[in-house]
């Protein structure tokens, strides 16, 4: 450190500081065993150009120790000079680099400690006094206080800095973020007004989103004269930090509507002119996600884009009142048909309407609910064209941003989401022609490999019923024939046979609808598929005689189409089979 007669040392607050950089330190609320730890001293244009400062750059004024993350005092230090230069803009430098300086993430030497331990939460601000600043604002281990060097300081090269792998922001397992660290970002009071520091605050958060922090904002509200003030600056002013962490909230990107107009600002306004584009580059994509959602009926996406343009286009027209009615919101002017009368197809104009008026009242209820839509309803008085007056209900629609809107719909899910039906086996198989469970695999058509197997079950009740339909209209047309040629009504269902059952499949657990079965030419008429029956065993039927084998004893063996099964539980019925073919003999 050099000394000379501008030099005084300040032991009791800020030894090795002068007068005049202690008094900076003092009204930015930075105390003295902080500024111990950092390194402060004041130097002069001599020292400056030793510290590698260019001859520009060189004055007497705040050398500033810039620690990086891995708890080493960078050689390039950063200067607050006593009269700084003015840039060529003709405003003053406040702060120098020498000219190579790379820029870093600097750590205060307490926090040091904490940028590995995720419990603990992280400040950032803009500056490396700001820093210090917050860092005597705050109890030892209770935050991990970083700084960077102006709101773009966290870029070099077009790409973030490499100090942010030093700094741990999530916890995985895995491979998958389990735990985020939390992160509050305090940037000076021009946060909210500055297009150029909204946009680098934004976009430093998603770099640190994208490293699993879980990112806040806190705006430091500006001086009472409505000038700029950063963190230190606040809280020499006699504020809580802790009141101000209170007021943290969730990132939001900004958008060129957020900044007033300022021809003056060359910079600023093409920012703004940029935030313009991403502005209608959301707008395009959300609505191109909101029309092809598989969430939203075809209704509710016109009405809701037609609410949407109708609203936005008399904003810009200066009309106050955003009021829509059903027939502009679905173009449908057509008049009420008369009485024997339709409804025309187009409007007077020609113009096809975009949905039928009838359907806007409940199809904006469902949108307003659902929250996609600000529009509250009204009731008015309407007179028809014959002089009759109706009631009417009107939208007032509330201003939307247009992006945040259409991202809104594009991205809403219902509460339940809609369960698709389970695959089912709904037919036989047509080589079997039986009814059994279908061993379905997904093959890698690359290397043969099985990537996954489904056991789809049978839809017996589907298949059951269907056969049982089929079935019963053909044994209900041929009961109607009797033994000997006479016509018998016998087609209801009244009094149904115990001896006639259907099954699937030649299982007999399942017994289905019975049909009514009382007329032994019935039997004579009905084929089975080759299979044989005993006493009180189940018999395979199907669909009407094509071909029948010769059946000694008790036993038989059929041939048909499809699978119908009975039991046959007495003598009875086999007499009646024998019987109906001797008569037809």
């Amino acid at each position: 450190m050099s000394t000379n007669d501008t030099t005084v040392n300040q032991s009791d607050l800020y030894p090795g500081l002068s007068t005049a950089d202690a008094q900076v330190l003092i009204a930015r609320a930075v105390s003295p065993d902080i500024a111990a730890m950092r390194g402060y001293r004041s130097i002069t244009a001599t020292d400056a150009r030793k510290a590698g400062f260019s001859p520009s750059q060189a004055r007497g004024g705040l050398e500033i120790p810039r620690h990086n993350t891995q708890g080493i005092i960078d050689d390039l230090p950063q200067l607050r000079p006593h009269e700084p230069r003015l840039d060529e803009k003709g405003r003053p430098r406040k702060y120098e680099l020498p000219f190579g300086a790379r820029h870093v993430l600097d750590v205060t030497p307490r926090s040091l400690p904490h940028i590995g331990d995720i419990s603990i939460p992280i400040l950032i601000t803009e500056s490396i006094i700001k820093g210090d600043a917050l860092e005597s604002a705050v109890s030892p281990d209770t935050y991990c206080v970083l700084s960077i060097n102006g709101v773009w300081g966290w870029i070099s090269n077009g790409a973030p800095i490499s100090d942010f792998r030093d700094v741990r922001f999530c916890e995985k397992k895995n491979g998958r973020i389990v735990r985020r660290r939390d992160v509050v970002l305090l940037f000076d009071s021009d946060s909210v007004m500055n297009p150029q520091v909204a946009t680098a605050r934004y976009q430093l958060t998603q770099h640190l989103e994208r490293r699993g922090a879980r990112v806040r904002f806190v705006d430091v509200p500006a001086k009472p004269d409505g000038s700029k003030q950063g963190i230190d600056d606040h809280l020499a002013g006699g504020h809580r930090l802790a009141d101000l962490l209170a007021t943290a909230y969730a990132p939001k990107e900004p958008t060129a509507a957020d900044f007033p107009e300022d021809p003056d600002d060359a910079h600023g306004t093409v920012i703004k002119l940029r935030l313009e584009l991403a502005d209608n580059r959301r707008i395009i994509s959300g609505l191109f996600q909101t029309v092809l959602s598989p969430h939203m009926t075809p209704s509710e996406k016109v009405a809701y884009l037609s609410t949407l343009a109708l609203a936005e286009h008399k904003r810009q027209d200066g009309d106050d009142t955003t009021e829509l009615s059903p027939a502009e919101i679905s173009d449908d002017w057509r008049p009420v048909p008369g009485k024997g009368e339709t409804i025309a197809p187009t409007n007077k104009n020609g113009s096809k309407p975009r949905m039928s008026r009838g359907k806007v009242r409940p199809v904006m209820r469902v949108l307003v609910s659902r929250g996609l839509l600000p529009a509250t309803p009204r009731t008015v008085t309407r007179t028809h064209a014959n002089g009759t007056k109706y009631n009417d209900e009107v939208w007032d629609v509330a201003p939307v941003n247009l992006a945040e809107s259409l991202a809104q719909a594009a991205t809403w899910r219902p509460e339940t989401p809609t369960l698709r039906k389970p695959r089912t086996n709904r037919g036989t198989c047509p080589h079997c022609n039986e009814l059994h469970p279908i061993h379905r695999q997904d093959t890698c058509t690359g290397c043969g490999s099985i990537r996954s197997t489904t056991i789809i079950q049978p839809d017996v009740e589907h298949v059951a019923a269907t056969i049982a339909d089929s079935e019963r209209i053909h044994l209900r047309q041929i009961s109607g024939q009797g033994v000997n040629g006479a016509t018998e009504d016998n087609t209801t269902t009244d009094g149904l046979s115990s001896d006639l059952r259907y099954f699937i499949g030649g299982e007999t657990s399942t017994q289905l609808t019975p049909v009514s079965l009382t007329t032994p030419a019935v039997l004579s008429e009905i084929a089975p598929t080759p299979a044989p029956m005993t006493r009180n065993a189940p018999l395979v039927l199907s669909g009407i005689a094509r071909e029948r084998l010769p059946v000694p004893n008790h036993e038989a063996g059929f041939r048909g189409r499809g699978r119908v099964l009975f039991s046959c539980r007495s003598d009875e019925v086999q007499a009646q089979i024998l019987a109906s073919e001797r008569a037809q003999s």
